[in-house]
């Protein structure tokens, strides 16, 4: 950014946090952060699998590529999997 090479953590990492609610629900929260021209495809492959994508948004001005965070919110029963949470 302005001819500066930044670190992942400061601007463009993925956590995602599963947090067990009882013996057979579990809740994830965390970010995404893609390029630009994949903005669309993964808040459309979030929603596919049941995964509230909360915002979209930049925590960088005149970076490039450009990136986006998609804050992420999903539940599903453990059963399930970790795999494409199930928003109920």
């Amino acid at each position: 950014m302005h001819g500066k090479v930044l670190v992942p953590a400061l601007a463009y990492r993925s956590p995602v946090n599963i947090q067990m609610v009882d013996a057979t629900r579990a809740v994830a929260t965390g970010d995404f952060a893609v390029g630009e021209h994949h903005v669309d495809p993964v808040v459309r492959a979030l929603a596919t699998n049941g995964i509230t994508a909360t915002a979209v948004h930049s925590h960088l001005v005149g970076e490039s590529p450009r990136i986006y965070l998609h804050p992420l919110l999903g539940r599903r029963g453990a059963a399930g999997g970790a795999e494409g949470a199930e928003g109920r």
